[in-house]
């Protein structure tokens, strides 16, 4: 998979980006320009479910001050449609029947689940408008201003390929404890209200008895606080793999199969390859041993540099035998990285890009990185791939927008010291 053409408006502080990408585009300017923001917007047009994830607490923040919604657009090599993402405002209406509905819904649950039953209750839940407007019109009563203005800033639609539609909208903690307030007054008022037409429902009274606080709780836990959870590394299950932190790549060796036997020889090889780290003899991630001369001497994975632990880290990464065609995105790779292991990393990058078919967008605040492109240590083929697949994208900021610049690999090497003067901060 590779993007032929991006395209993204007003999203967060860019407010018009349109470029065609190469298969390694590397993302610079000044803090605060846009950077970051556009290696999230490629991940979230891919992977729009992880919005919830991505931004748990500024949901509605993605769309750039004063604009009713960003969009999102990629056209791809050999596809035909392109992906394209709308995301704006919630409607105050749709918000609050979505939102009633997701609190009914969980009423229900725990009625149905009750742990102190055998069986659950088998007639069929059937919520009929008169029922529906009745739980409506008691969530209104216990709905404070202070919650229902939270939820409203925090709403957004989703429109996905101009169809998938979908509301989200985000609780934070305080928030979330208002909202249990509600259900467990909803079940007060059932259980007081024999009358009440749910109440009416065979099983219902005898059910609303024995409720259970703990199971109610549970039950919100898992609607909405799913978004505070730790997102699992499933790069090898996406077209598009965003990294933000080399040192947190979710190396887990459970078991040592021989296909992640192999995984390690690869990385062992590459970096011996590269003379990423001098006299290397076998790499694991228990212990690492060295050998200079006849002496050898065996360290712990743990004890080595930041630096190397973040090239491992990207290599095992890009070792995935998932990984062939993928989008990487990466997030300022070079930091914890010594000087010198910022020419092995783009050796790296230039390896697996051309090797596995790999398009890169790398954000960088790093100068070594800019002065180690335009050196004179890459081989001729590496130079060769540079000056062919290299995109540049400098990023200004002008009052509270981003603009972007695309400049080939000659136009960058032209304009490095303007390069290393933003980065610089001047």
């Amino acid at each position: 998979m590779r993007i032929k053409e991006l395209k993204i408006k007003d999203f967060k502080g860019i407010s018009s980006l349109k470029f065609n990408p190469k298969k390694i585009n590397l993302v610079v300017g000044k803090n605060n320009t846009g950077k970051t923001s556009l290696l999230e917007a490629i991940d979230l047009l891919f992977n729009p479910d992880k919005i919830e994830q991505r931004y748990p607490k500024h949901i509605s923040d993605i769309i750039s001050v004063g604009s009713k919604y960003s969009e999102l657009t990629a056209t791809l090599f050999y596809k035909r449609n392109a992906i394209n993402l709308k995301i704006s405002k919630a409607d105050e209406r749709e918000v609050d029947y979505i939102f009633k509905k997701d609190l009914i819904d969980i009423l229900i649950n725990v009625l149905r689940k009750g742990k102190r039953y055998k069986t659950e209750i088998t007639e069929e839940i059937d919520i009929t408008e008169e029922i529906k407007h009745e739980l409506e019109n008691r969530i209104d009563e216990w709905m404070t201003p202070e919650l229902w203005s939270g939820i409203l800033k925090k709403s957004i639609i989703i429109v996905k390929n101009g169809k998938d539609k979908k509301i989200n909208y985000q609780l934070e903690s305080e928030e979330i404890r208002q909202v249990s307030g509600i259900i467990e007054n909803l079940i007060k008022y059932l259980k007081n209200k024999p009358g009440s037409e749910l109440a009416k429902k065979r099983d219902f009274q005898t059910k609303l008895v024995d409720v259970e606080l703990e199971l109610l709780r549970r039950e919100i836990f898992v609607k909405y606080r799913f978004t505070y959870r730790h997102i699992p590394d499933d790069s090898d299950k996406k077209g598009v793999v965003l990294i933000k932190n080399l040192l947190q790549t979710g190396i887990e060796l459970k078991e040592e199969t021989p296909d992640i036997q192999n995984r390690i020889l690869d990385i062992e090889s590459i970096i011996k390859e590269h003379n990423v780290i001098k006299n290397l003899e076998s790499l694991d991630f228990d212990y690492v041993a060295f050998k200079d001369g006849s002496e050898r001497k065996i360290i712990p994975f743990s004890f080595l540099g930041d630096g190397f632990k973040a090239i491992v880290g990207l290599l095992w990464y890009l070792s995935s035998k998932n990984i062939k065609n993928k989008i990487v995105l990466l997030d300022e790779p070079e930091t914890h990285m010594h000087p010198g292991y910022i020419q092995e990393l783009l050796k790296i990058l230039i390896k697996f890009s051309d090797e596995l078919n790999i398009q890169f967008f790398i954000s960088t605040h790093s100068g070594d990185l800019i002065d180690s492109l335009f050196n004179e240590n890459f081989s001729p083929e590496e130079q060769k791939y540079l000056e062919k697949e290299l995109t540049v994208l400098r990023m200004e900021k002008i009052d509270n927008y981003s603009i972007p610049e695309y400049l080939n690999y000659s136009d960058a090497e032209y304009t490095k010291n303007t390069l290393l003067l933003d980065l610089r901060g001047i």
